[in-house]
């Protein structure tokens, strides 16, 4: 069965795959119950009702976690003074839609051999894509709380789906973290959004770029890589292939100017299929606003 789904996962478009461990999951749910933890940034609910598969679906038998990789490269231009920057995740077409489809392609290649019903989910349910990813033996949680893959690094597109059929696991378990002690995400964070106790959201300019809340130390206009460019796991990590997932250097570097006067036909055009697009024009136009103010432009 795990090898007839990772050759169904390869065919579809998927860089990674694994059956979820339930009982896994479970034990990290146990251990949440009993803390505070304050990373559910756009989840209303506690941290522990994300790891709570019956919660979603009660004919829940198994479950299945896969990824696929968005790592591209692309150098800024030399005088970047006029421009923001426009994270990696946003590269493309909107993720969403594109594992959406490669789930789907998955599982019509996977209910035919082994008759089932399931749900996908990618970024759009209740339940924690990196935890379902790391109770699928897909890689270990880093201090920046990305899932952290030894092949992909952290740049990895995460989605889940559930079966009402038992699937097996049979995974190796992954360390909490592997992490070094070079703490360089925490260091590297201008607003300190992490620290050794954990990580706090509000911090985060990945997430005040999406709320376009008015206070950027960065030139980040939408979502925020810092964390993850300075992590020595993604200095060797593998580049997408996926040409969905790629951009010109004119998108993923605006003209701060550009942003600001775009109209919504041309925010249609650049971005419309861009998995920013969700935010709207208004929240672009805020951030690019809030840098060129914070840098006197």
């Amino acid at each position: 069965m795990k090898t007839f789904l990772e050759n169904a996962a390869r065919k579809a478009g998927a860089d990674i795959i694994g059956i979820v461990d339930l009982n896994l999951l479970k034990s990290i749910h146990s251990q949440y119950l009993k803390k505070d933890i304050n990373d559910l940034a756009f989840f209303k609910g506690s941290f522990s009702e994300r790891l709570d598969p019956e919660s979603v679906w009660r004919e829940i038998k198994g479950a299945i976690a896969f990824g696929v990789c968005y790592n591209m490269h692309i150098e800024p231009f030399k005088d970047m003074s006029e421009r923001g920057i426009i994270s990696k995740c946003a590269y493309g077409k909107d993720y969403h839609i594109v594992l959406k489809k490669i789930a789907e392609r998955i599982m019509h290649e996977f209910s035919s051999e082994f008759p089932c019903r399931y749900k996908i989910f990618v970024d759009t349910g209740r339940l924690s894509d990196r935890m379902m990813a790391y109770a699928a033996g897909l890689g270990f949680i880093g201090k920046n709380g990305f899932l952290i893959n030894e092949k992909y690094g952290s740049y990895i597109f995460l989605g889940h789906i559930l079966t009402d059929i038992n699937l097996e696991a049979n995974i190796q378990p992954i360390s909490s973290c592997l992490c070094t002690k070079c703490n360089k995400c925490i260091k590297a964070c201008p607003l300190g959004a992490y620290s050794e106790k954990g990580f706090d959201y509000k911090n985060c300019i990945s997430y005040m770029t999406q709320k376009a809340i008015p206070y950027n130390k960065t030139r980040y206009i939408y979502g925020c890589d810092i964390c993850q460019e300075v992590c020595p796991y993604n200095e060797t990590a593998q580049k997408t292939t996926n040409i969905n997932f790629t951009t010109s250097l004119e998108l993923a570097y605006p003209e701060l100017d550009f942003i600001i006067e775009m109209g919504e036909d041309e925010f249609n055009k650049k971005y419309g299929d861009s998995s920013l697009a969700w935010r709207g024009i208004k929240y672009l136009k805020k951030n690019a606003l809030c840098v060129k103010q914070h840098n006197n432009l």
